[in-house]
């Protein structure tokens, strides 16, 4: 008897241990090796979408599943079980075995009588698998005096006496579809935006190759929309001038708090002011520094940057395609804070009495060089008493009186006048001329190539 109870006990131990595995296994990512294959047959019947979702190539695992909006019930069968093991109640996170197709059947409801239609998040998702391949099959039997296009490539169509027949292939997970009353004109096309409009005008559409953008986006210009409506990868605008800035909106990513800057970008990208009064200066100060080659090439690096985009990498770009070194964007960070205008820092190391001087930098505005006020001066012994309108500076026996935004300065209670206001205000921080280093601090200002040195 104890000889068939022990492998007995032995194998339902090893069932459990194995059964605990495979439901406490983390759950999965996959981002390479062959993409995930999603093949969808989509059936518009009088009152509802029937539809057939198969997805393969899965590698084997555990992973959360996003179920589509407005669903009532679905159901789950696998080419290995009968049914789809899932590993949680509710039905949101799926254990994959390997080589396994699962296939989801499911209904979505339709609109009775729509003048336009978007169906979007009506897909089953893996989440954490970032390479796809989806193909969908759609027979509409009930819409038929209109149009469906997709944010993907539309790859048939094809109207027959019962049902319009249109076939569509994607990268993405999910793509939106999109139906309207009347036919739809395609305007534009390239490898990443496409253009559709229910009316055949003649517009230009060619900035939008400069968007390289992130997966595939489609524009629909329609009267039955109001005002911009974001889909993802399928926005509805209401007119032509609005899709340059929605699409320029849709590729670029802003840090938090930083989202204004886009007007900045969008007014490069358009050549013209554009947003808030503060985007249209700093535009117009871009534009009269870099001229317009220095900002195309500046606008070009940002609109291939794949990161979020924040001030001072908007800095960094200048400094990349232009060579001039700058805070401008990290200065004006902050929208209602008042506009500084541009200059370019001067990136070779500064030495004073050959000891490299972090803190103290030199940057060109106008053209015209200035030097950090307070600590050249800290650096070379002076006490200094800054103030709202002026600066008060000793060294052993002298004292220097400043006053910001007049051409005088006093040594010791004597007057000395100057040929023209020699201050440069930048936000926190005072700058003054170069050329009254000498006369002020009693030194001079060396260049070579690659420094500068103060002695």
């Amino acid at each position: 008897m104890s000889k068939l109870v022990w492998p007995t006990v032995f194998i339902l131990i090893l069932s459990i241990c194995g059964l605990l595995f495979f439901q406490w296994k983390p759950i999965s990512t996959f981002s390479g090796g062959e993409k995930v294959e999603q093949n969808v047959v989509v059936r518009h019947m009088q009152d509802h979408f029937q539809i057939e979702q198969s997805i393969k190539h899965i590698p084997e695992g555990s992973y959360e599943m996003r179920k589509p909006t407005n669903l009532d019930s679905f159901s789950c069968t696998s080419s290995r079980h009968q049914s789809c093991i899932w590993l949680d109640q509710e039905n949101t996170k799926i254990a994959i075995g390997e080589e396994e197709t699962i296939s989801f059947t499911y209904r979505l409801p339709s609109s009775k009588s729509p003048s336009h239609f978007v169906l979007d998040n009506w897909l089953f998702e893996v989440q954490n698998v970032s390479r796809h391949s989806t193909r969908i099959q759609l027979t509409d039997e009930k819409w038929r005096q209109g149009e469906w296009v997709a944010a993907a490539d539309s790859v048939g169509k094809r109207k027959m006496n019962a049902i319009d027949y249109y076939v569509f292939e994607t990268n993405q997970k999910s793509p939106a579809l999109y139906w309207n009353a009347n036919e739809m004109h395609e305007l534009y096309k390239d490898q990443y935006v496409t253009v559709y409009s229910e009316s055949n005008v003649s517009a230009d559409f060619s900035k939008l190759s400069n968007l390289n953008g992130k997966g595939k986006l489609v524009a629909i210009v329609t009267k039955k929309a109001k005002k911009l409506q974001d889909f993802d990868d399928l926005i509805l605008v209401p007119d032509e001038e609005a899709i340059l800035p929605a699409m320029v909106v849709k590729t670029i990513s802003m840090e938090k708090n930083q989202e204004w800057l886009l007007d900045v970008i969008m007014s490069a990208f358009l050549e013209r002011p554009y947003g808030s009064k503060k985007a249209q200066s700093m535009y117009l100060e871009l534009e009269r520094e870099l001229q317009k080659e220095g900002v195309e090439r500046w606008l070009s690096k940002v609109l291939s940057d794949k990161t979020a985009i924040s001030a001072r990498r908007l800095d960094a770009h200048i400094w990349e395609e232009t060579g001039r070194k700058t805070n401008f964007f990290a200065l004006n960070e902050e929208e209602t804070k008042a506009f500084i205008p541009f200059f370019a820092v001067d990136a070779r190391p500064i030495l004073i009495h050959e000891v490299q001087a972090d803190n103290v930098s030199i940057l060109y505005h106008n053209e015209q060089p200035y030097i950090s006020f307070f600590p050249l001066a800290e650096q070379l012994g002076f006490t200094v008493q800054p103030g709202p309108d002026q600066a008060v500076m000793k060294r052993g026996d002298d004292t220097f009186e400043f006053y910001y935004g007049k051409k005088i300065f006093y040594k010791n209670g004597r007057p000395f006048g100057l040929s023209s206001n020699p201050f440069l205000l930048m936000g926190s921080e005072t700058y003054i001329h170069t050329e009254m280093v000498s006369l002020v601090f009693g030194i001079r200002l060396f260049e070579a190539d690659n420094k500068i040195k103060l002695q």
